[in-house]
């Protein structure tokens, strides 16, 4: 699963959660700008809905995706 996202000089942490809430994968990085992408591995993942969330200083956005 590839998560991309434009930072702003900022610290980001990206998670992969489940609907149960429980964090399933997180990857921090710090102080990334410019265009950003992130790989995560979801071989091991059970089929089924996720959330991945990106957090930073200047917000916080989250999307749901699926895995077959």
């Amino acid at each position: 699963l590839n998560v991309s996202f434009n930072a702003n000089d900022a610290n980001y942490t990206v998670s992969i959660t489940d609907l149960q809430g429980r964090t399933i994968a997180t990857q921090l990085y710090s102080n990334v700008s410019g265009a950003q992408t992130v790989n995560f591995n979801v071989a091991d993942l059970a089929a089924g809905s996720y959330i991945v969330t990106i957090n930073s200083e200047v917000g916080t956005h989250s999307e749901n995706v699926v895995i077959k």
